[in-house]
């Protein structure tokens, strides 16, 4: 069974992932600007020679100093769109279980835990 535990950077809101533009959604620069981000921290972590996990339960720590007036539920969809576009999961719709918490946990502001589940 593959587990993998990721630092990324404080994800984006669901509400700023994408803006309209001329009718159709593009991915706004904040989003544009968190991927770059954790793209960097994947590296340094050795992302790419992870092998992609076909159905998993994810695990979201946030960091509670950024809680404030934030809903907790906002923060999942990039995560697991990123973990996506890496290839560290297969489709994020193959999410078996999902667990969100703040925590002082997450040193670069999220730590994304991802365990494989048998099917």
């Amino acid at each position: 069974m593959q587990r993998y535990s990721i630092d990324l950077p404080f994800p984006i809101s669901v509400n700023n992932l994408y803006r309209v533009v001329r009718g159709k959604p593009v991915t706004s620069a904040a989003y544009r600007d968190w991927t770059a981000r954790a793209d960097l921290l994947g590296l340094v972590q050795h992302v790419g020679s992870k092998k992609p996990l076909k159905h998993f339960e994810a695990e979201i720590y946030l960091d509670v100093l950024q809680r404030s007036k934030r809903d907790l539920d906002n923060y999942a969809k990039g995560v697991l769109d990123w973990a996506q576009r890496v290839n560290l999961i297969h489709n994020d719709r193959a999410c078996e279980a999902l667990f969100m918490r703040w925590s002082d946990a997450a040193p670069e502001g999220c730590l994304l835990i991802l365990t494989e589940v048998p099917k």
